[in-house]
């Protein structure tokens, strides 16, 4: 997430991690860095995946709308996104390729 949100600067995704080190205890949690950086759960993404391959323009926008009213960062999300459809297409073409990333049975489900 932190990569994500730095778009793979290395002096910016410092200065992310030494933000979220300095407001938060020794252990820190991807929910404590999505909370920091205002990022989107993974619910959302695959919500939104959904909502795009069954063309039901209604469900995303409303689920646009949502995530803006919450404040999360919607440049971030639609990066996010990208990359979870990215991912999607990839283990769409090679099931086998699917290990190669987190994706919970919620997202494999989005393939088939």
């Amino acid at each position: 997430m932190i990569a994500l949100a730095a778009e793979g600067g290395m002096r910016d995704g410092e200065s992310i991690l030494s933000q979220i080190i300095s407001l938060e205890d020794k252990k820190i949690t991807a929910k404590q860095v999505t909370d920091v950086l205002g990022t989107i759960e993974h619910e959302s993404l695959f919500q939104m995946s959904q909502y795009l391959l069954q063309k039901d323009a209604s469900g995303a926008i409303s689920l646009l709308n949502k995530i803006s009213e919450e404040g999360s960062n919607l440049e971030f999300f639609n990066k996010a996104l990208a990359n979870t459809l990215r991912q999607l297409m990839i283990v769409a073409t090679d099931k086998k390729l699917a290990e190669l990333f987190r994706t919970n049975s919620r997202g494999s489900n989005l393939i088939k």
